[in-house]
């Protein structure tokens, strides 16, 4: 019985640890930068909010969230789900079998 008991406890530990990730963000915080080549970058902010910038210029500001493996964006009015990964420092975005590579700087 007392091994039930802490079981289920750290079910419920693990529980309220997802789901405080998934409000966050998922864990995305900090800027990453595109590799080889070009010039964007995505900064995820607290409270799900993220920025695009090129050139030092902000191009658009908005919220994302993800669920599932997919990373959902919403800038303008225009929401768009990209599958996504996290390896190491790198940030993988692909849509339609293209990947793209972001660096966290």
């Amino acid at each position: 019985m007392k091994n039930t008991g802490k079981i289920l406890g750290v079910i419920a530990l693990v529980a309220i640890i997802a789901v405080s990730v998934t409000a966050c963000g998922g864990g995305l915080s900090g800027s990453y930068s595109l590799t080889g080549g070009g010039d964007l970058t995505y900064n995820f902010l607290g409270g799900g909010k993220v920025t695009m910038e090129s050139g030092g210029k902000v191009l658009g500001e908005g919220t994302y969230k993800t669920s599932g493996g997919k990373l959902t964006f919403e800038f303008e009015g225009t929401t768009q789900a990209i599958d996504y990964k996290l390896e190491g420092k790198n940030l993988i975005l692909t849509a339609e079998g293209q990947s793209i590579t972001f660096a966290k700087k």
